[in-house]
């Protein structure tokens, strides 16, 4: 973040003369250590150097009127925004989630699957047996099937899974004969838990202590 400011009348760090300069501070954001510069519109800018190079194009500043000729003869660009750093980040903005509503009705149905429910006689009764539009709230939820995948699937019983799901949209059929649901959201959900995996294990190599039996 860049914070600038007018200062009371000091001595100028490059001209050593007495006035009224602006003070320019440099946040931990753009350069460490914290520095601050406090100079006259007479002296060359201290700050263009080969650190801030890479940062003054991504700098926003809000500053008053008294200010914002001085701002963008540095180069400087105001704006009304928040300061936001935003480079490199995931644009989720990408994405079309309604597409995506196929992988979660998956995933509903596979927690109703894997939950463990129990009756009012204390009779244990598995997701399974109990079709995924009955109402179940009548019985007592005794295990959750919501994460069940996350316990540890093998990757290469993924892809197998993946290409059956594949090779029936191939031949035509579009819906999976036991979920009813589209196989693209078996499949969808089958390359999620893949890259679940693939992940934790690359996690685990880089930082062993972050193993956990999910």
């Amino acid at each position: 973040m860049l914070s600038v400011e007018i200062s009371e009348k000091v001595q100028c760090g490059r001209c050593l003369k007495i006035g009224q300069f602006y003070k320019v501070e440099l946040l931990q954001k753009i350069i460490e250590p914290k520095e601050s510069f406090t100079y006259c519109e007479g002296c060359e800018n201290p700050l263009i150097c080969e650190t801030m190079k890479i940062c003054t194009s991504q700098l926003r500043v809000r500053v008053t009127d008294s200010k914002k000729e001085y701002i963008k003869s540095l180069g400087y660009e105001e704006s009304d925004k928040a300061l936001r750093y935003n480079t490199n980040k995931l644009q989720w903005s990408l994405v079309h989630f309604k597409s995506l509503e196929p992988m979660i009705e998956v995933l509903m149905y596979g927690k109703h699957k894997y939950s463990i429910f129990e009756d009012e006689n204390g009779t244990q009764i598995k997701g399974a047996d109990l079709p995924p539009i009955y109402d179940v709230s009548k019985y007592k939820l005794i295990s959750s099937g919501a994460d069940n995948w996350k316990k540890g699937l093998d990757k290469k019983e993924i892809l197998e899974s993946s290409m059956r799901h594949l090779t029936a949209l191939m031949d035509g059929e579009t819906h999976d004969p036991e979920s009813g649901l589209h196989h693209i959201g078996h499949l969808m959900c089958n390359n999620m838990f893949y890259s679940y995996f693939e992940n934790k294990e690359q996690e685990e190599i880089i930082n062993p202590q972050t193993k956990t039996n999910e």
